[in-house]
């Protein structure tokens, strides 16, 4: 008895110390920050302590009681005896009765011995010699390496633009100036200040606006209903339950962000030199400077970025110049290459026309945006993550969202969404 209580106390004290990691772990998560070093210090004494009760809970929970068919096999050398004596004098014997299976006698007198041959033990019946029993149901398979998971995650192109963090869920205002004589193409456009005319005539006066845009927030978000008893799994469950909600959201908000910017009706073609298409360097070379060119002219400021897909970073990659040298060679580059590349990162260093190349997961065709932090600004208010207990089902439900606004600043007089970035796309037909 007093070895089952010893035995209990070990499984009780390890339960607590496991609650204990998995508190340290998710009150790290929610807070978003690294773990501290006297959460290292703590997981660290609480594992030492687990590995100690594992060594002692595996010594005491060896079954001392033999059972029955053990003590028989033992009597009996390992083998079920019947009481009938071996029916065969010599090797002779046996090869006869071998040859005349035909014969009555002869094929029961060898049934009879093989049924006390040597039986077998292996870790599956079905998978060993005929006659033979099994420690299947004992059989632990372990979990090697971390869980294979193939989605890309990141948002890399919203860490580009920078997300701004909201102080609340409810949406906001953004004020913006409009002044008709800083808007090129207007007719006022450079009219004040303006030359004074005679010596204490009247100075030019021209007003300006400021106008006030509305933001509305979007919630994205969901939810699992996990069992308690999934929890209770060897492995860190629930862990990679938040992890995968994590990388769901962010893929979410990144196609969003894209999804949002692609919205710009400024654009280029590719082929801005006749008789060209987008493998041709020197097109490209044309189309990002375009590019380039009218991101100024929408908003005022030079570009930041270029922002492409797998598939235009594969084509972006492999451009070659006239005389088929790569314009972003791996190494090595020649003085007329454009930068280097290689495929081993998706980092363009001295990307086109010295752009920050940033390649997301979430452009799925050829486009290519060039654009800067005032063609898209993005706002975002993570909660926190929610959870809740549902004892009549023996679970927990946990959820997460965040809400996300997108601002596309005018580009035009009269306000509405601006067309700051500039999207590259091949050309029609």
């Amino acid at each position: 008895m007093s070895r089952s209580k010893l035995l209990d106390k070990y499984v009780a004290e390890r339960e607590s110390l496991v609650n204990l990691i998995e508190g340290v772990t998710r009150a790290a998560f929610e807070a978003d920050r690294d773990l501290s070093e006297q959460d290292h210090d703590t997981m660290t004494r609480a594992q030492g302590r687990i590995a100690e009760l594992d060594k002692h809970t595996e010594r005491l929970s060896v079954d001392l009681n033999m059972s029955e068919a053990t003590a028989r096999a033992l009597s009996t050398n390992g083998v079920e005896r019947t009481g009938t004596p071996s029916a065969y004098r010599s090797a002779g014997e046996a090869l006869y009765d071998l040859l005349h299976l035909s014969n009555r006698e002869s094929r029961q007198r060898l049934e009879t011995e093989m049924t006390r041959a040597a039986q077998h033990m292996g870790t599956s019946a079905a998978n060993t010699v005929p006659v033979a029993g099994g420690l299947g149901a004992l059989v632990v398979r372990p979990v090697v390496g971390p869980v294979i998971d193939t989605t890309p995650g990141g948002r890399p192109f919203l860490t580009a633009l920078g997300v701004i963090g909201l102080d609340t869920p409810l949406g906001f205002s953004r004020p913006r100036i409009e002044d008709p004589v800083t808007t090129k193409g207007n007719a006022e456009y450079g009219a004040a200040p303006a030359t004074q005319a005679k010596e204490k005539a009247e100075l030019v006066s021209r007003a300006f606006d400021i106008k006030l845009d509305n933001i509305d927030s979007e919630t994205i978000g969901e939810y699992l209903n996990i069992s308690q008893k999934l929890l209770a799994l060897p492995i860190p469950s629930l862990n990679i339950i938040l992890n995968q909600l994590a990388k769901r959201r962010a893929i979410k908000t990144e196609r969003r962000a894209i999804s949002e910017i692609m919205g710009s009706t400024s654009g280029v073609d590719l082929a801005l030199v006749p008789g060209a298409d987008e493998t041709d360097g020197e097109n490209v070379w044309r189309a990002v400077w375009a590019a380039a060119a009218k991101v100024y002219a929408e908003t005022g400021e030079l570009p930041q970025f270029i922002a492409m897909g797998p598939d235009a970073w594969q084509r972006t990659g492999s451009l070659l110049d006239k005389a088929g040298r790569p314009l972003f060679p791996g190494v090595g580059a020649a003085v007329n290459a454009m930068g280097s590349a290689d495929a081993t990162s998706f980092s363009i260093p001295g990307g086109p026309a010295g752009l920050r190349t940033v390649v997301t997961h979430a452009i799925d065709g050829p486009e290519m945006i060039v654009g800067n932090a005032a063609g898209l600004e993005v706002y975002e208010y993570a909660y926190p993550i929610l959870e809740a207990v549902e004892p009549s089902v023996l679970g927990r439900q946990i959820a997460v969202a965040s809400e996300l606004a997108f601002y596309r600043p005018a580009t035009e007089s009269g306000g509405g969404d601006g067309n700051g970035a500039v999207i590259i796309a091949p050309a029609a037909g």
